[in-house]
C-alpha cells in the first residue's frame, strides 16, 4: 500500500468529484475508505460537504474565522488539573503550548487558587527526609490536598515521601481508562479518561459513532468516537453499574447493576424511559434483541427475567438456576439464548423462555459467555478456564487454561469477559492479570490431532 497521506483539501476535491458523478455521500465515503483507509473523512463529514455542494458552495478551503481563535478549551485544562493538581503554571503552559499568562487568566476565571497541601502524620513510622509540601490548584471552598506518605514496599534505598505516594495515585488514575486497540496490530489507538472507578461494561453502537461505558462509580457515559470525548451522561443508578446493552434497531440503551434494577434510557434525550423492577439482588447481565423478548436480565437472585420493552414490565421469570446468574448471550442466528451459573450453563428458546438443555462440566464461577455464527459457545470462569461447546449437541469439545502474564500470580488467571470479532474467527478475552488476549482458530487442526470423543448422554437433558 502507498505511504501517501492525503491533505484535507485533496479529500474534499475527491468528494466534489464524486458529487459531480451523482454519487451519494455514503457511497463517496466508502470509496474514500477503500482508497485512503484510516486517513479518509468520516461519513458525517462527507454528508456535511455534500450539503454545501448542494447549496452551490464549491469552495473546498477552510473559511477564515473572525476574531482570535481560542488556544485551548477549559475542559482540557480541567482534565490536566484533575489528573495532577500540583502542576505549576509553567508545566501547564508547556503541555497546552500557550503562554503562562493565558493559563493564569483561565484558572482565575475558573475560580481556582493555589494552596499548600497538608502532610498526613497519622503513621507511627516517619521518614528521615521531610517530604516537600507542594502547592495544588483548588477551589476556595474546598480544603487543601493532603499528601499521605507511602505505605507499600519500597525498592532498595528508596525513601518514603509524599511525592512517591502521589505518583502511585497518579498511576492508578491513569489505569482507570477505557482503551481502544487496533485488532490487526495489537497496538493501543486511543485512551479515554473519565471514570473514577473500575469500568465494568462497554457497548459499541452499530448505527452511530458512539461508545457507551459504565462502571462502579455509578456513571453511564456516551463517548463520541469522532472527537474522543464524553457527550452525554445518564444519571439514575444508585450503586455500581455492572452491565449494559444497546438495542439493535432503536436508539435505546439498557443498563443494570448492584441496585437490583435495570434502566431503559433514550440514547438521545438521556431520559429514563423505564426502570425494570423485580430482581431482589444484583443484576449481573443484561442483553437486548430486536424481537420479543427484547430485554433479558440475569441476577444474583438466581433468576432470569424476560421483559416487555413497551410496558417496562416482566413478562416471564425463569427460576431453573440454583446459583447466581452472571452471564447471558444470544445466538446470532437461532431464536435462542444461553445463561451461565456455577451450577450449569443452560440453553433457552425464545420468546417464552422454554428450557432446552444443560451444558454441565464447567465447575467454576462462570463470568462470561460468547457464541459465534458457527455454533461455538465459549464460557470463561474465575479460575482462568475456558470451555468451548457445540451449541446444538452441548458437547464440550475443547478446554483451555488462560496463560498467566509473567509476573502475575496464579490467582490472577480469571476471565472477566469474552467476545468474538465481527468475523467470528477470533476470540478476545479480558482477564484478571490486566491483559487482553486474542485467540484464533488452529488452521492445522485435523480429526487425527483433535479427535472428537462424543458419547451422547440421554439422562443429560433434565427438565429443570
Amino acid at each position: 500500500m502507498s505511504n501517501f497521506v492525503p491533505k484535507k483539501e485533496h479529500l474534499r476535491e475527491v468528494l466534489l468529484f464524486c458529487f459531480n458523478l451523482k454519487k451519494s455521500a455514503a457511497e463517496s465515503h466508502r470509496l474514500l475508505v477503500e482508497a485512503y483507509g484510516e486517513h479518509a473523512l468520516s461519513e458525517t463529514t462527507c454528508r456535511d460537504w455534500f450539503r454545501k455542494f448542494k447549496n452551490n458552495d464549491f469552495d473546498v478551503n477552510d473559511k477564515k474565522r473572525s476574531g482570535q481563535p481560542k488556544k485551548f478549551e477549559d475542559e482540557e485544562l480541567e482534565a490536566l488539573l484533575q489528573d495532577d493538581s500540583c502542576q505549576t503554571l509553567k508545566q501547564l503552559s508547556e503541555i497546552l503550548n500557550v503562554d503562562v499568562s493565558t493559563v493564569s487568566k483561565r484558572i482565575k476565571i475558573m475560580g481556582m487558587m493555589q494552596n499548600l497541601g497538608n502532610i498526613a502524620t497519622d503513621e507511627k513510622w516517619i521518614c528521615y527526609d521531610n517530604p516537600k509540601r507542594k502547592k495544588s490548584w483548588v477551589h476556595p471552598s474546598k480544603p487543601s490536598t493532603s499528601m499521605p506518605k507511602q505505605d507499600e514496599l519500597l525498592q532498595s534505598s528508596q525513601t518514603i515521601n509524599s511525592e512517591c505516594y502521589r505518583c502511585q495515585l497518579l498511576n492508578l488514575n491513569r489505569a482507570l481508562k477505557e482503551r481502544i486497540w487496533d485488532l490487526a496490530s495489537g497496538k493501543l489507538k486511543v485512551s479515554l479518561t473519565g471514570h473514577i472507578s473500575s469500568v465494568r461494561g462497554l457497548a459499541f453502537s452499530q448505527r452511530h459513532p458512539y461508545l457507551f461505558s459504565c462502571g462502579e462509580d455509578r456513571q453511564v457515559k456516551c463517548w463520541d468516537l469522532e472527537y474522543n470525548k464524553v457527550i452525554r451522561h445518564y444519571h439514575g443508578h444508585l450503586s455500581a453499574v455492572y452491565s449494559m446493552a444497546l438495542h439493535p434497531t432503536i436508539d435505546v440503551l439498557v443498563t443494570a447493576g448492584r441496585d437490583s434494577t435495570g434502566r431503559v434510557w433514550d440514547m438521545r434525550t438521556k431520559a429514563n424511559v423505564h426502570t425494570l423492577v423485580g430482581h431482589t439482588n444484583t443484576v449481573a447481565s443484561v442483553i437486548c434483541q430486536s424481537v420479543e423478548p427484547q430485554i433479558i436480565s440475569g441476577s444474583h437472585d438466581c433468576t432470569i427475567r424476560l421483559w416487555d420493552l413497551a410496558a417496562g414490565k416482566s413478562r416471564a421469570t425463569l427460576t431453573n438456576h440454583k446459583k447466581s446468574v452472571r452471564a447471558l448471550t444470544f445466538h446470532p442466528s437461532l431464536y435462542m439464548f444461553a445463561s451461565a451459573s456455577p451450577d450449569n450453563i443452560k440453553q433457552w428458546k425464545c420468546p417464552e423462555g422454554k428450557f432446552i438443555q444443560n451444558l454441565s462440566g464447567h465447575n467454576a464461577i462462570v463470568n462470561c459467555l460468547a457464541v459465534n455464527a458457527d455454533g461455538v459457545l465459549v464460557s470463561g470462569a474465575d479460575n482462568g478456564t475456558m470451555h468451548l461447546w457445540d451449541w446444538r449437541t452441548g458437547y464440550n469439545f475443547q478446554r483451555l487454561q488462560a496463560p498467566v502474564q509473567p509476573g502475575s500470580m496464579d490467582s490472577e488467571a480469571g476471565v472477566f469477559s469474552i467476545t468474538f470479532d465481527m468475523s467470528g474467527t477470533r476470540m478476545i478475552t479480558t482477564e484478571a492479570d490486566k491483559t487482553i488476549k486474542v485467540y484464533k482458530e488452529d488452521d492445522t487442526a485435523t480429526e487425527e490431532t483433535h479427535p472428537v470423543d462424543w458419547r451422547p448422554d440421554i439422562i443429560k437433558r433434565r427438565k429443570y
